[in-house]
């Protein structure tokens, strides 16, 4: 993996409690906070450019009032809206996975971290070509997972979201 080397700092957001954040000192409801502290933290620094891949991406675009306070953002694998489900849920229906199957069940009888893990392992060829697959795969098994931060998600975003403000002209 290459990274592109230019001046400044990198700081790492995520959703409160999700990923690596869980060492930090407890928030009551975290989620109450959302998404308030995306702007927050945008104000506290100079020149940000915010950088989000897929949900990540999509929180950013959905919070009105950030790209005031943006140098510049970046998305990867990000949709302005929530429209792209439909679109996937039919390939996943004519492409079914059926280690997909068993793993859902599982999560959804016991939704966990780990059984989070085993789903997102099990759907790993809708993401990863033939060729990728492995180190696709090794890649999200090295990954932080919270049950509780995909909860929120999916019962506060997911299916809802559009992106706030204007279209902004993007790069290919």
């Amino acid at each position: 993996m290459q990274a592109v080397q230019v001046p400044g700092s990198a700081w790492l957001v995520d959703l409160p409690g999700d990923g690596s954040n869980r060492a930090v000192p407890a928030v009551a409801d975290p989620y109450a906070h959302w998404p308030d502290v995306l702007v927050e933290a945008a104000q506290a620094l100079d020149e940000v450019v915010m950088v989000g891949h897929s949900t990540g991406g999509m929180f950013m675009l959905s919070v009105p009032g950030l790209e005031a306070h943006l140098a510049g953002m970046a998305l990867v694998s990000s949709a302005p809206h929530a429209g792209w489900q439909t679109t996937f849920a039919r390939y996943a229906e004519e492409h079914p996975i059926p280690a997909v199957e068993t793993a859902a069940a599982r999560y959804a009888g016991h939704p966990d971290d780990e059984s989070l893990r085993a789903l997102t392992l099990a759907a790993a060829p809708w993401n990863f070509g033939e060729q990728a697959l492995a180190e696709g795969r090794s890649l999200l098994a090295g990954l932080d997972y919270n049950h509780d931060a995909v909860a929120w998600s999916a019962a506060h975003f997911d299916d809802s979201y559009r992106r706030a403000g204007p279209r902004r002209t993007c790069l290919p």
